[in-house]
């Protein structure tokens, strides 16, 4: 493509200047909980903007001659579009009393075409409604589906650990100039350095949970590599995690003061029939691994089934139970503060 052509063409995709404008107004407008349809039509849009610029990206790194303020505008469109995705978010996390049950279709979920061409899909929840703003922590849920190839990435702005709630995944990563095999069953925690080339696959037969924690969260979170480079900086390892009690008070990972936030992280395991009551001076969020739980909270009663997550206000003592006769019940738990009492 000549330069007059792709200067045309660059001319034309700044026009998404107003269409952001246009959606920034109404993602300023909106009040939770959002109607997840339209969330979705923005999302895809400011995901097609995104990706036609770093197209047009592409294509003028093979052509030097296109003027630099040119390239720091299309480069602006992009952060921004990749700036309102992250905001859609925010949207759809409502205003919970003491004790909130948050239902799949009340979360963030973004869906995203692997290298085989399946769909991979994360849900997206935070511990306060605000925390993408402060480039706090981001928790994401992600349900990796069986024989999916996830795109390979970085992650410029943070770093990120995984923490594996079912089933097994592989991680490849380009460190130095090998390629590595690393594999993480239930318990293991990923942990992947800013700015390292990796990709997560899922081999077998049927689909794995795991649960990611980006600290500090950032928009621009994801770099897509159409290319893998023969030699890259980077750090990747699996944290074999202890085993713990069944109970609270041994939770699998901690992450801490980093951005100035502080936060444990792990499982929490309830056997048949038995029932445990936490209060906690922090917010505390539980997302249902498997089985049901019923809760208790100043008399009122109800049953919380698995891929749901409980929100407690920090301060209100609940009631847990598993209310299964024969399989232990599991809970993902992040709370933003130790003093946690069983």
């Amino acid at each position: 493509m000549t330069s007059r052509s792709l200067i045309a063409k660059i001319n034309r995709y700044l026009k998404n200047y107003r269409v952001l404008d246009r959606i920034e107004d109404i993602q300023r407008r909106l009040k939770p909980p959002v109607d997840p349809r339209e969330q979705k039509i923005r999302v895809r849009k400011l995901l097609r903007i995104r990706d036609k610029g770093r197209k047009i990206l592409n294509e003028i790194s093979r052509n030097k001659s296109i003027p630099d303020d040119l390239v720091n505008r299309v480069n602006e469109i992009i952060d921004r579009a990749d700036h309102l995705k992250r905001e859609n978010c925010l949207l759809q996390i409502p205003d919970f009393e003491p004790v909130g049950i948050i239902k799949p279709d009340d979360l963030c979920i973004f869906e995203e075409i692997s290298r085989n061409n399946m769909v991979e899909i994360r849900k997206y929840y935070s511990l306060h409604k605000n925390l993408y703003y402060d480039e706090g922590l981001c928790i994401s849920m992600a349900f990796t589906q069986s024989k999916l190839l996830q795109n390979y990435h970085s992650h410029l702005s943070f770093n990120e650990h995984t923490l594996v709630l079912d089933g097994n995944i592989l991680l490849k990563a380009r460190i130095g100039t090998d390629l590595i095999r690393l594999r993480a069953d239930v318990g293991d925690m990923i942990f992947v350095r800013r700015g390292t080339v990796h990709t997560l696959i899922n081999k077998t037969n049927r689909k794995s949970l795991n649960a990611t924690v980006k600290v500090p969260m950032a928009f621009s979170d994801r770099v897509h590599i159409d290319n893998i480079p023969t030699s890259t900086d980077g750090s990747v390892r699996i944290i074999r995690l202890k085993a713990i009690e069944r109970n609270w008070g041994r939770l699998k990972h901690r992450i801490i003061r980093e951005k100035g936030y502080r936060y444990n992280v792990g499982l929490m395991f309830i056997d048949p029939l038995k029932s445990l009551s936490i209060l906690n001076d922090g917010n505390t969020t539980l997302y249902v691994v498997n089985g049901r739980i019923q809760m208790r909270h100043n008399g009122k009663q109800e049953i919380v089934s698995y891929d749901n997550l409980v929100f407690v206000k920090g301060g209100n003592a609940v009631e847990i139970k598993n209310t299964s006769e024969k399989q232990v019940a599991r809970l993902y738990v992040v709370t933003d503060l130790n003093n946690t009492t069983v």
